[in-house]
């Protein structure tokens, strides 16, 4: 009986560590400062500038997917009776 309130014990133990490690774990990880990149410098701006040139296409508004959609909402011809007006009321 005394070894398995023991296990019990231990067990409990174990847990309440893991979730104390854990939360300490985690504010210390929330606390860290990300820095930023370094600045890039303009020979680097210029080599990408130079390696993309002429390689991807230019791009054009004009030319987008959707421009010639279809209508396909249903809801929008689903009462062909839209414009009759009855008032059963008159």
């Amino acid at each position: 009986m005394s070894t398995k309130h023991n296990n019990i014990f231990l067990v409990f133990i174990a847990i309440i560590v893991f979730i104390v490690g854990g939360f300490i774990f985690w504010k210390y990880k929330s606390n860290k400062k990300l820095t930023p990149p370094p600045a890039s410098s303009g020979l680097e701006q210029t080599v990408a500038s130079s390696v993309t040139q002429g390689v991807l296409p230019s791009l054009n508004n004009s030319l987008t997917p959707l421009q010639n959609q279809p209508n396909l909402n249903p809801i929008q011809t689903a009462n062909p009776f839209t414009t009759i007006k009855t008032n059963p009321f008159k």
